[in-house]
């Protein structure tokens, strides 16, 4: 007799093209357990779905007939079966980095699961409140990961270092983000790191690196007053190429090191 886990619900629904074929797939789920052909595993953090819950009392005997799922407890079920999914993968990747992570954010995730809700349901509808904050919750990880991705993909850093990106950018993105998801969705998104010179240097960071822009900024304070001086090179230009000077630069014998040039100075007074 197999084991059928709550996940495997979620590899039954890719083949359905419609509302009527998920209807059946999870009528059939039902029907199966019912029959006793397939063993299921109910982990404590899946019966805190509606999916979840119906399974567990199929399973231990507590349903006195199968449940018969309307089209909109189908779509419901296939978001709850998402979720879940996408969970177990993000937390599957921020384990393999560091466990305690993973277990103070899974900690999150239980508290979004007890988050207070007035409105009158049963276990078979939709908890919006909880699936709205545990989609904002499951953003902020994503974006948490493609920073850990980013680095992983720029260079092969120590272990110490991924532990020091994800714990920056989690405490910036999700942690701290947790009791409130009523602003939108960022469009830049931004994370500082200190990384410590023996992490620099075993990593072999700075030799043949060939950065697509520098930034080089002085700064004075005379006596009430500010002068700041920027300079950004960059590969490509900054402004259309005519306003430019260039020095016969198809001359040039290092073109192809040659770097754009935008200088930038601010006056400033103190009143």
């Amino acid at each position: 007799m197999p084991n059928f886990g709550f996940e495997g619900g979620y590899l039954l629904t890719p083949g359905c093209g419609n509302i009527n074929d998920l209807s059946n797939c999870f009528q059939k789920l039902f029907e199966i357990i019912v029959d006793e052909s397939i063993k299921l595993q109910i982990l404590e953090d899946d019966r805190n779905s509606m999916l979840g819950e119906m399974l567990y009392d199929i399973c231990s005997g507590r349903a006195t007939r199968i449940p018969h799922l309307s089209p909109k407890q189908c779509l419901e079920s296939l978001i709850e079966l998402g979720l879940h999914k996408l969970k177990r993968n993000y937390f599957k990747i921020i384990t393999s980095v560091d466990f305690q992570i993973a277990k103070d954010l899974q900690d999150k995730w239980n508290a979004l699961l007890v988050m207070p809700h007035t409105g009158r349901a049963t276990f078979t509808e939709l908890n919006v409140p909880h699936t709205v904050a545990q989609l904002h919750y499951l953003y902020q990880i994503h974006t948490a990961l493609e920073f850990l991705a980013l680095v992983n993909e720029a260079r092969r850093f120590p272990h110490g270092v991924l532990i020091s990106v994800l714990k920056n950018v989690l405490n910036k993105y999700v942690m701290d983000m947790v009791s409130n998801f009523s602003y939108g969705i960022r469009q830049l998104c931004d994370i500082a790191v200190p990384i410590c010179f023996a992490d620099i240097k075993s990593c072999d960071l700075l030799s043949n690196c060939a950065p697509s822009k520098y930034r080089i900024r002085m700064s004075s304070n005379p006596i009430n007053s500010s002068v700041i001086t920027s300079f950004h090179y960059t590969r490509d230009p900054l402004f259309p190429n005519t306003i430019y000077k260039y020095n016969d630069v198809s001359n040039s014998a290092i073109q192809e090191h040659q770097l754009y040039v935008t200088r930038v100075e601010t006056y400033s007074d103190k009143v």
